[in-house]
């Protein structure tokens, strides 16, 4: 009786022991799967937090950009300036735009108490691509009056001369999430979401200080590469010359003629 007795306990132990392995590896499995889903959801959380963070840092370059453009609106109406007088004079950029045209009691000085009073900063270094960063321009803004945007202002053939180039603010070199999210915002399609219209717009273009001078190649929207910037202020494409050869350059026109 008591070798049966015996074996029935160890049975029992046996089924006890078995049981405790199964519920153990069922743990691990739902462990195991919880992980699995928490990281896919890390995963699309952080996709959409860089997403959101390149559409920020977007608005907050237009927002700068826009407010270039309303101090240039400001000094040609309140302070009768004419587009040849405009000074983007400052103590921070590479660049020298002192403007030999411009008043001399600075009215019409961008940056300047007198002129519209706007204070100039660099863009945000989040939104550069530091492989540019021995360029010259990197990290600054650039103030140019050599091309223009089809289908905007005087244009009507497809072309633009010194009468039609804009006065632009430029920022070659910026990432490519950031160019994307600005193409979106202002309704620019990129090819397959992830590829912005291409564009020649050479580093070798003329600083600003007074004249509106056409390069040799000055439209911004033509071609099957540039098309869908056509009619577009605002945007952003891969440049395909010079210097900035594969970057990424920010465009907003400050005065469209």
């Amino acid at each position: 009786m008591r070798h049966k007795s015996h074996q029935k306990n160890d049975l029992k132990q046996q089924n006890n022991r078995g049981n405790a392995l199964v519920i153990i590896l069922v743990m691990i499995a739902l462990i195991a799967a919880l992980t699995a889903v928490t990281m896919r959801s890390s995963n699309r959380s952080s996709g959409n937090m860089d997403k959101e963070n390149a559409r920020i840092q977007a608005e907050k370059l237009m927002r700068q950009a826009k407010g270039f453009e309303s101090g240039v609106v400001q000094m040609m109406t309140a302070n009768q300036c004419s587009e040849n007088d405009i000074n983007f004079v400052n103590t921070i950029t590479t660049r020298n735009y002192t403007n030999s045209n411009s008043p001399s009691n600075k009215r019409c000085d961008l940056f300047s108490l007198e002129g519209a009073g706007r204070a100039y900063a660099n863009p945000d270094a989040s939104v550069l691509d530091s492989s540019f960063s021995s360029d010259a321009d990197y990290g600054q803004w650039v103030f140019t009056a050599t091309h223009c945007v089809l289908g905007l202002g005087s244009d009507d053939n497809d072309a633009c001369d010194d009468k039609e180039v804009a006065l632009m603010a430029i920022v070659p070199t910026i990432t490519l999430a950031v160019c994307l999210q600005i193409n979106e915002l202002n309704g620019i399609v990129n090819t397959g979401g992830s590829i912005p219209p291409r564009e020649s717009f050479d580093s070798t273009t003329a600083t600003f200080i007074g004249q509106f001078q056409a390069t040799s190649d000055p439209e911004l929207g033509e071609g099957a590469n540039g098309v869908k910037l056509k009619k577009h202020a605002t945007g952003c494409f891969q440049n395909i010359s010079g210097n900035w050869i594969n970057g990424y350059t920010f465009y907003h026109s400050l005065l469209i003629r």
